[in-house]
């Protein structure tokens, strides 16, 4: 499995930072997808056609599967599920360089490893926020239905 990022000519978009070498807010995100983000892409039955709050779903590697939730606005939005999902909410106060995954400042991979667990969730303004969902069978179930765009 592989993770591929874009990257502008002659942006600076380096998951290490180059003088201290220390990751970047990019780097732990990419760790977080690798975890939380299978290979499977499930259809929404909906677009995101907002720009402010975007949807995304995929099956988890192991169980389940795994929403990200993108709210760029600078508004909180709810949402609620039908059972206690893990939650890894990443948000940068300052929209800096620091990181903070359920408010608490990322420095090692060990901080990856912190989720909340409910059913009801708030997305703070621009936060994105992996939901997994470990009883979501849909993904374990063979011969699965077109949901799937892949």
């Amino acid at each position: 499995d592989i993770v591929i990022r874009q990257s502008i000519v002659g942006g600076d978009y380096a998951l290490l930072d180059f003088k201290s070498l220390k990751p970047r807010p990019d780097y732990w995100l990419s760790l977080l997808w690798k975890k939380l983000m299978g290979q499977r892409v499930i259809r929404l039955p909906f677009q995101n056609s907002g720009k402010l709050l975007r949807i995304y779903q995929h099956c988890h590697p192991i169980k389940g599967s795994t929403s990200l939730i993108i709210n760029a606005s600078k508004y909180i939005r709810e949402e609620v599920f039908q059972n206690d999902v893990k939650v890894y909410q990443l948000t940068s106060p300052q929209l800096d360089k620091s990181l903070y995954l359920n408010q608490k400042l990322v420095k090692t991979t060990k901080d990856l490893d912190s989720y909340m667990l409910g059913s009801k969730i708030k997305l703070p303004p621009r936060s994105i926020s992996f939901i997994h969902n470990e009883r979501d069978q849909f993904c374990s179930i063979e011969g699965m239905p077109s949901r799937h765009a892949f």
